[in-house]
């Protein structure tokens, strides 16, 4: 319904499963596909921009910022952006997203994150953990996928 939904919830609920999951089954909707950028690396918040980058294999071009050389390289592309693990450098993520969702027209953007980007037009969707007995089933199958012989009990 707009150009960025942001997959929010604790940690380990399976946000970025379900983004892998989302893009997977919206790929052939998106002209110039998909791209999943990680940024759980990044230390720094000055160094969003430059992950977006590397991951769609863009360079800097001379005279302009990463930024802007991000959105001269998208603005006439399709593509599903994901942006995954994004709450440690929230303010950075939200506001290179930001500048690309108003510039980028075709640009889709998932995130990820434990907190909303609080980017105008976002649409957060919350993710909750399991209920407690299909948390169990699904402990005990992953459990038995690598010990067949686990027992719960």
């Amino acid at each position: 319904d707009g150009p960025l939904v942001t997959l929010t919830g604790v940690g380990g609920v399976g946000k970025t499963r379900l983004a892998i999951e989302v893009a997977r089954r919206m790929e052939e909707h998106f002209s110039d596909g998909v791209v999943i950028c990680e940024l759980a690396p990044l230390n720094r918040s000055d160094a969003v921009g430059h992950a977006i980058a590397a991951t769609l294999g863009v360079q800097q071009q001379q005279g302009l910022d990463i930024d802007e050389s991000l959105i001269a390289y998208l603005r006439s592309r399709e593509i599903l952006l994901v942006v995954d693990n994004c709450e440690h450098v929230v303010d950075a993520t939200a506001k290179v997203l930001e500048r690309i969702i108003q510039h980028c027209p075709k640009v889709s953007v998932l995130a990820t994150s434990r907190q909303a980007l609080a980017i105008e037009g976002e649409r957060i969707e919350v993710v909750r953990p399991l209920p407690i007995e299909d948390a169990t089933r699904l402990f005990a199958d992953r459990a038995r996928a690598s010990r067949p012989n686990f027992d719960l009990k």
